[in-house]
């Protein structure tokens, strides 16, 4: 009888194996893909925050430097270092992250149904007072602003050169040395600096307007160059010398001046974004993702059942847990039996499960996912840096992915084997102890 019970159980142990897997997946997908930690996990493994000022602002900068139809000119390559530094320091990697981790973890819990609202906010005020000391201190202060310095004052000795009469016997080199001694680098330095402390409270939103003057009387002690550059020009030399006699200004009213409506919009956004912080809610999102209810309907749905089956996850595990119980039942004669029946069947499965998945990512998973990797070497620039780093994000997923469902099958084959164990060596003392006890009654 206890063997056709035993055969019995055979299709129930089959049945038991499958929903195992299955559950065991639907279980790993629910603490990786619903999981913000996961993705956290995965930003910080793949170190994206340092491999932006690694790798991609510096591809970047040479693609901009490489660019032939670039009229720019500044030779970044010489102050690459500083504009990287200074990049570092305004926005560090440490900041970075905090920001897209709080975004992970206040949107991702949305996504899967945790909750029906959201709100993050982008704080920038901060980053922007800390721009202007960045680039007072470090750019213009620096040895990148000589070079900008440099490279502007020898491209406006090219275009002046160019636009003079041949009859004006100057070289580049005087139109340059002109050009120093009128206007210093220590003179533009002040300026902009003035400028910056100008602007920046009209862009935090600590102030409505902003004033811009630039006194050329400061630097301006003869009229050797102007009588050179208008020269045969009287007009010219009118204007010219008006504007060094009033100076230059420059007012928020200018600026709005120079923009259209949509213009002028966008500006009042982006100020009113960093006096007060960006924020996105689940309202902007529902926007993003449509305009039409139905729309809407299947997102909620989608939602709603992913947050439906992560509340009764544990439910789930009772139809294996069910299949089991039975398997024992119909496997052992005793409790203890049954148990050691149920617990063999769940500690052979496990194991099973765990050495399969190893198996089949190291033979079949890892060469597969090297073949539909992105090859670097097909792309340049910026894609060629953004595929290798998108190939690494994508295998530590994966990997990750694995690793975990391995470790559950491991900690149920540990745990099985331990409370397995456990039954045998209590059968095997219970055992042992029964003939010494219908020893001593005879006695």
């Amino acid at each position: 009888m206890i063997w056709v019970r035993r055969i019995l159980a055979i299709p129930l142990i089959i049945i038991f194996v499958i929903l195992f897997i299955i559950v065991l997946v639907v279980t790993q997908v629910n603490g990786t893909v619903g999981s913000p930690g996961f993705y956290n996990d995965q930003m910080r493994q793949a170190d994206i925050y340092n491999f932006i000022y690694d790798e991609l602002l510096p591809t970047a900068l040479d693609e901009i430097e490489m660019d032939d139809s670039s009229d720019m000119p500044i030779d970044i390559s010489d102050i690459k270092d500083e504009l990287i530094s200074a990049a570092r320091k305004i926005l560090p990697p440490e900041w970075l992250q905090d920001q897209v981790e709080t975004a992970t973890n206040a949107i991702i819990p949305y996504f899967v149904g945790d909750t029906d609202y959201f709100t993050y906010t982008l704080v920038l005020k901060d980053r922007i007072e800390v721009a202007a000391d960045i680039i007072k201190d470090d750019i213009l202060h620096g040895d990148a602003f000589t070079s900008i310095y440099d490279d502007g004052m020898s491209y406006l000795a090219d275009e002046l050169f160019d636009e003079l009469p041949s009859s004006l016997m100057l070289s580049k080199a005087e139109i340059e040395d002109s050009l120093r001694t009128v206007v210093s680098q220590g003179w533009i330095i002040s300026q902009l600096e003035a400028a910056i402390d100008s602007v920046v409270p009209y862009m935090t939103g600590d102030s409505n307007h902003f004033t811009i003057t630039i006194n050329l009387q400061d630097v301006y002690t003869n009229d050797a160059l102007l009588g050179l550059l208008g020269a045969g020009n009287e007009a010219f030399l009118d204007d010219a010398r008006e504007w060094i006699s009033e100076g230059w200004t420059f007012t928020d009213a200018d600026l709005l001046d120079n923009m259209d409506s949509d213009d002028q919009q966008t500006l009042e956004d982006v100020r009113g974004w960093i006096a007060s912080g960006y924020t996105v809610t689940e309202a902007d999102l529902r926007e993003a993702i449509s305009d039409t209810e139905e729309d809407f309907d299947s997102f909620d749905d989608a939602r709603h059942r992913v947050d439906t089956g992560g509340d009764w996850l544990w439910a789930l595990w009772l139809i294996p847990l069910i299949f089991l119980i039975a398997i024992g039942f119909l496997g052992g004669r005793s409790w203890k039996s049954r148990l050691a029946w149920a617990l063999a069947v769940l500690f052979i499965t496990s194991l099973a499960v765990y050495i399969a998945t190893v198996v089949a990512y190291s033979a079949v998973g890892e060469p597969g996912l090297q073949e539909i990797m992105l090859d670097p070497l097909e792309y340049e620039g910026i894609e060629a840096v953004m595929a290798e780093k998108g190939n690494e994000v994508i295998e530590n997923v994966v990997a990750g992915f694995v690793s975990g469902l391995e470790s559950r099958a491991l900690y149920i084959t540990i745990g099985s084997a331990v409370v397995l164990l456990g039954v045998i060596t209590w059968s095997v003392v219970s055992r042992r102890r029964k003939p010494a006890i219908l020893s001593s009654d005879i006695i």
